[in-house]
């Protein structure tokens, strides 16, 4: 779930208990801040790098920033995947990509719905993502090492499974789907869809998600110390963009999770795999052990103590080198 973890399991309780007259209560006097004219200063960009459009005939068109320091060519390259949430971006990657660009080249993607990528009001699932990520993938002319962050992890494996011809590797930090917390069985959507697809509701409940407070506060949850201000100033900005409820409102209504994602999208993965990991507010990591157990040597897990959920921002240069030892032995097959 990363930054901003409204659980599924706790939105269908929550979706189930309320009574038809304070839901419409509720939409008449939430409904009043959709109406509110909200800034949208232009978006700048998360990191020095160039921007690179990628046409994709589901979405639009898919933001890459790929950095401009002339790396070792022969290195292979690395692809970032941030997480999803109310105010994601591919800055969720930013202590990553500013210290990657020293020795590889490396790029970061803005996921259909978020940041620089185009946001339509379209439907918004797994398939999506991961096809999207595919489409990316498929701009490389060789395999790369991917790295993806909490609900992005289950997208990047979805796409490896797409595109294996593309994927060196795969590294999830944090990431959903291997644990009680965040797992999915198969579940009736219906009771929270009602009440989100309601316009001037979903919107409402969205503004009230993107609030500094809020903001603040589910990134506070997700540090052991102070959030990074760069962070929360740069998801305040991306979830102010035209369009940015679509893709976060498919999110807090269940629509991005993969059931049984361990089994369906972790299991049959045939690349090398490291998770990174420590302690998380929104899941756990049950079904890790299981993971690494299998893969034939291929699966890998390291643990950053110390961190909550985001250990590339509060150890940086621990988590660095944990992947670095990790794709050295990767190239070295």
């Amino acid at each position: 779930m990363g930054l901003f973890g409204f659980t599924v399991k706790n939105s269908f309780r929550i979706a189930r208990r309320l009574p038809a007259v304070a839901t419409a209560a509720a939409a008449g006097w939430l409904g009043y801040s959709a109406f509110k004219k909200r800034e949208a200063p232009p978006l700048p960009s998360p990191f020095p790098s160039d921007l690179e459009l990628v046409p994709d005939l589901a979405v639009g068109s898919i933001a890459v920033h790929r950095s401009k320091v002339g790396a070792a060519e022969d290195a292979t390259p690395v692809l970032l995947v941030h997480s999803v949430n109310a105010a994601a971006s591919s800055y969720e990657m930013a202590p990553l990509f500013q210290r990657i660009e020293r020795d590889r080249p490396v790029a970061a993607v803005d996921l259909p719905g978020f940041g620089h990528s185009d946001r339509p009001d379209i439907a918004y699932t797994p398939d999506l993502m991961a096809g999207a990520l595919a489409t990316v993938l498929g701009t490389y002319d060789r395999p790369v090492h991917v790295v993806a962050l909490s609900l992005g992890s289950e997208f990047a494996a979805r796409a490896a499974l797409i595109r294996p011809d593309r994927v060196r590797s795969l590294t999830f930090i944090s990431p959903t789907g291997m644990g009680r917390k965040s797992r999915v069985d198969e579940v009736d959507r219906s009771p929270f869809d009602s009440v989100l697809s309601i316009s001037l509701l979903g919107q409402a409940v969205f503004d009230l998600l993107i609030t500094d407070p809020s903001i603040r506060y589910f990134l506070d949850k997700s540090f052991t110390g102070e959030a990074d201000p760069g962070l929360a100033v740069f998801a305040g900005l991306s979830a102010r963009q035209p369009g940015a409820r679509y893709a976060p409102l498919a999110f807090v209504r269940g629509r991005l999770f993969t059931p049984d994602a361990l089994s369906r999208v972790y299991e049959p993965l045939l690349v090398p795999s490291l998770v990174i990991y420590d302690e998380d507010p929104y899941t756990d990591f049950a079904d890790l052990p299981g993971f690494t157990a299998g893969g034939d040597g291929l699966r890998h897990a390291e643990r950053i103590p110390g961190t909550r959920g985001l250990p590339h921002f509060e150890r940086p240069d621990q988590t660095l080198d944990a992947m670095e030892r990790f794709w050295k032995d990767v190239d070295s097959r």
